[in-house]
């Protein structure tokens, strides 16, 4: 039983309902309550029903429902009268006046008559009702997290029964869930939009069929798999000078300029093509940020390094290792591989941190072993600062210290029907239980796909693979074919 109160006094919240001494109207009242709650309805069709219900539990002048935003203030978000003006406006802070009292303590509060005598009361004039002789304030719990708070007000002294405090109490309780699970499907909505629109994003840059780079005596495709079937961490940028570039008009003002140095660079990028390779730490749709963010700030890099001096060079890399060391997360770094393969089927790239390209030789039938001393890598782009870039003095000493200059790696493919296969660590690691796919299951896979197009040799891996093992990591794999 609650113990009788004087006015004024709060009330425990721990009030239960007691079925066996209630009328059992007050059990169908209940009854009602969680039905209409059980909805699933939006917030806002919530907390107008709790009002509604409220309201006809107890005869009031006034009732309002406030619930706990994000930045720990109560706001007014439903109101029995209309108050078009300040609902979703007026915001009060937990602990300030009586509704705030019953927020921070997270009890109920019942004045009888002169509530603004009450110490804690507080006038807020933007609310027509804000003068009141009666109040009861309960607060509205969820897994004993405070979620809101509902008030009812009278304009003449009104004794709150126990049953009232109780019935009202409970509503409190049975609500609070309802109010918590609408604000997160609300905020998932959001979210779920966000992530739409990130979606679409993320699609536009991924390369096109168009984009694949067309040189003479080199056939070229690839693809990228996201683990989620939509945008991940690995991303693919191909680099056609032709297509991308009015070359001609740049080399035409390259020589009006008097820089032939920069005209002939421009003339070589005709019989080139360039290729870079990402993976960002993880394999969540959201990881695809980083890389669309290393896909503008690449190209824009690139377009500076042609007009400087008619080539992509390790300036534009020096730049974004810096870039992403001020502005990345020291758990979300970034792999990278950019090569630029010719025409003669020389092959000039630099790593950081990503995983060595792998050559499969048509005449012997198998991958080369590749040196140690030919293949030279650093460490994910934006772990370590960069030692080689004008504002260095600019940049705060770090504890892990400064990364040596890029150096380029330049292999050969030498035969006819050689291949080159860039990729990302998704199909280094990639295994069915003990057993890797790579590279013996791959090596397999190639010796039966080597006569084909790049386009078909990359479909064939992709089947195979998928075949093999789920994947368990975002795959990407480029393949460079000489013909």
């Amino acid at each position: 039983m609650i113990p009788e109160k004087k006015s004024g006094e709060a009330v425990s919240s721990r009030v239960k309902l007691d079925p066996t001494s209630a009328d059992t109207s007050d059990i169908d009242v209940l009854h009602q309550i969680s039905s209409r709650l059980a909805a699933a309805d939006p917030l806002q069709t919530v907390l107008s029903q709790v009002v509604s219900v409220v309201s006809s539990l107890v005869q009031c002048d006034s009732c309002f429902v406030y619930v706990l935003g994000d930045d720990d203030n109560l706001v007014l978000r439903a109101s029995k009268n209309p108050h078009p003006e300040v609902v979703d406006r007026l915001k009060l802070r937990v602990g300030q006046g009586l509704t705030g009292w019953v927020a921070e303590h997270r009890q109920p509060v019942a004045v009888a008559r002169h509530a603004f005598e009450d110490p804690r009361f507080r006038v807020f004039n933007e609310l027509p009702e804000d003068r009141y002789e009666a109040f009861l304030s309960v607060p509205v719990l969820s897994r004993g997290k405070l979620v809101g708070v509902i008030n009812l007000q009278h304009g003449q002294a009104y004794e709150h029964s126990r049953r009232e405090i109780q019935l009202i109490s409970t509503v409190g309780f049975l609500v609070g869930a309802e109010i918590e699970m609408a604000q997160m499907e609300g905020a998932f909505k959001g979210l779920s939009g966000e992530l739409r629109n990130f979606e679409e994003i993320a699609r536009g840059i991924i390369p096109r069929p168009g984009s694949v780079p067309s040189l003479a005596c080199m056939d070229i495709a690839g693809q990228v798999i996201p683990l989620n079937g939509i945008a991940g961490g690995d991303h693919l940028i191909y680099v056609d000078f032709k297509k991308r570039y009015d070359l001609d008009v740049r080399i035409k003002k390259a020589t009006e300029a008097g820089r032939a140095d920069i005209a002939s660079n421009l003339e070589r990028c005709r019989r080139k093509a360039g290729i870079a390779l990402i993976d960002v730490a993880g394999h969540h749709g959201t990881d695809a940020m980083l890389a669309a963010m290393f896909h503008q700030a690449f190209l824009m890099g690139a377009l500076y390094e042609l007009d400087l001096s008619g080539n992509i060079t390790r300036r534009l890399f020096e730049n974004l290792n810096q870039r992403f060391n001020r502005t990345s997360s020291v758990n979300k770094f970034i792999t990278m591989l950019y090569g630029e393969i010719s025409e003669d089927a020389t092959f000039r790239f630099l790593s950081a941190g990503h995983p060595p390209p792998a050559i499969f030789s048509a005449m012997k039938d198998r991958f080369m072993a590749v040196s140690p001393e030919s293949f030279t890598s650093f460490p994910p782009l934006g772990m370590f600062r960069s030692q080689n870039v004008v504002d260095r003095r600019q940049v705060k000493r770090d504890v892990l210290g400064f990364k040596d200059r890029y150096a380029v790696n330049e292999w050969a493919l030498m035969g006819a029907g050689d291949i080159l296969l860039l990729h990302s660590d998704g199909l280094l690691e990639h295994a069915r239980g003990n057993e890797p796919y790579f590279p013996d299951r791959l090596e397999q896979t190639m010796r039966g796909a080597k006569h084909l197009s790049a386009a078909e040799i990359v479909h064939t891996i992709v089947e195979d693979l998928r075949a093999f093992a789920d994947p368990s990591d975002d795959v990407s794999l480029v393949v460079l074919k000489r013909c």
